[in-house]
């Protein structure tokens, strides 16, 4: 895996698969797996990243399913709620290959 490429994925020891990407600015919307794991992911971390100024502030971003929402096995769904003051985040997902 090439870790500096701005999406992607790898295997992990244990049957574990990592997916990481970068989703710009967007008040919400639906993200689809680049490869699907097998269980719903089991860990979805988010970093808010800005282009200039200051640190944001009174930004949550939330995840979850549309319909159930969960994590899927093959995608995520996000909104944002608060202050919109920086250009989008960074994922990483860890799940079951």
């Amino acid at each position: 895996a090439n870790f500096a490429q701005s999406s992607g994925w790898t295997f992990l020891p244990g049957g574990l698969l990592m997916q990481w990407g970068k989703i710009t600015n967007a008040a919400s919307g639906n993200f689809t797996y680049l490869v699907p794991f097998s269980l719903p992911a089991f860990s979805i971390s988010f970093t808010p990243y800005w282009s200039s100024g200051s640190a944001p502030s009174g930004n949550v971003t939330y995840f979850l399913d549309e319909k159930n929402q969960v994590p899927s096995a093959t995608k995520f769904f996000w909104i944002r709620s608060g202050s919109t003051s920086y250009s989008g985040f960074y994922w990483i997902a860890i799940g079951k290959a």
